[in-house]
């Protein structure tokens, strides 16, 4: 229960009403990888990145939760500027986890600051053939073909607005209000009224 709703709770408005349920899974697991990185992408999310790197670090010894612990820590590095670290990171990540395209995306955003355009552009490519329509991957091309100058930039801008038409279109469709008639609460008291939320890409580094 503690790691479900931390879980939940680390991807809503308030991430950081996660970390008490994560407290307590670990508290009561402490043994178990799972709840290790759990706390360390829930720090992540609140922002808490010094905190997030201690759990993340100790679930990366663990071979079942090591790639997303990589993962983790590679974006925290490049937050923090350190780009060849954060590569570091991510090709340990992608080592186990070689099938998630935002492990290629981080790589390609880390391989960008670098101005390691050609080496940027091998992963990216290869973000995109695992995922066309992630966002991230295409306006990160994007970029690198407005760096170079390259001539595939105009065709790189068409693919990039169409996945951003189609993600707008995605979040207007997820607002939608889904309204229960008033004798359906009466003969169910379960049934309520819901409204969708918009949230976070993972593949995938």
């Amino acid at each position: 229960y503690n790691l479900s709703m931390g879980l939940i709770s680390s991807f809503g408005f308030n991430p950081e009403t996660a970390i008490p349920f994560l407290k307590k899974y670990h508290a009561m697991r402490p043994s178990d990888p799972e709840g290790l990185l759990a706390l360390g992408t829930g720090y992540f999310r609140a922002g808490d990145l010094s905190e997030a790197s201690v759990w993340l670090q100790r679930a990366a010894k663990h071979p079942r939760t090591a790639g997303r612990a990589h993962y983790f820590l590679g974006r925290i590095l490049f937050q923090h500027g350190e780009y060849h670290r954060a590569i570091a990171q991510l090709e340990e990540s992608k080592k186990v986890q070689s099938n998630r395209a935002d492990v290629y995306v981080e790589l390609g955003k880390s391989y960008i600051h670098l101005k390691e355009y050609a080496l940027a552009e091998k992963v990216l490519d290869r973000a995109i053939q695992l995922d066309p329509k992630s966002y991230n991957a295409n306006l990160a091309l994007l970029r690198v073909y407005s760096f170079t100058q390259d001539p595939r930039r105009e065709e790189q801008q068409k693919r990039f607005l169409a996945v951003h038409k189609e993600r707008e279109k995605e979040y207007v469709d997820s607002l939608r209000t889904v309204t229960v008639r008033p004798q359906w609460r009466d003969e169910d008291p379960h049934l309520s009224t819901g409204a969708g939320s918009h949230g976070e890409q993972t593949n995938q580094n």
